[in-house]
């Protein structure tokens, strides 16, 4: 058996007290704990080492997006070259679409109309 004088006391805090110290919420807490794998989980119970927050708190400083673009830099990319499309191509692949959509509209129209039943004739007297 280990002798308790031999044993150190873990520096373990709950997620909520981490969130009220850090002014976060305990519940995104406890999602990037489970992500990151940075927790102790017992039954229902989790727990958060030193090691722990000190993960939680590395994967939440923000990344560097890279280098900023100067407004000079623009102008001295290669141009991305258009496709060779007229105003009047475009307008005919507008009204396309449109014909196409109508089309299929109505479609639907005839085939709700199939699956109703018919109005059924009063009997003659």
């Amino acid at each position: 058996m280990f002798a308790s004088a031999s044993m150190e006391p873990l520096d373990v805090i709950t997620p909520e007290q981490l969130a009220k110290q850090m002014g976060w919420s305990a519940k995104r807490i406890r999602k990037l704990a489970r992500e990151l794998g940075a927790c102790r989980i017992l039954g229902n119970r989790m727990r958060l080492t030193r090691d722990d927050v000190e993960a939680i708190l590395e994967a939440t400083k923000p990344k560097p997006l890279g280098p900023p673009v100067r407004p000079r830099d623009i102008f001295q990319r290669p141009s991305v070259r258009l496709p060779d499309v007229t105003y009047e191509d475009l307008v005919r692949m507008r009204e396309a679409a449109k014909r196409k959509k109508e089309a299929e509209q109505r479609s639907q129209r005839v085939q709700q109309r199939a699956r109703m039943p018919r109005a059924k004739r009063p009997p003659k007297e």
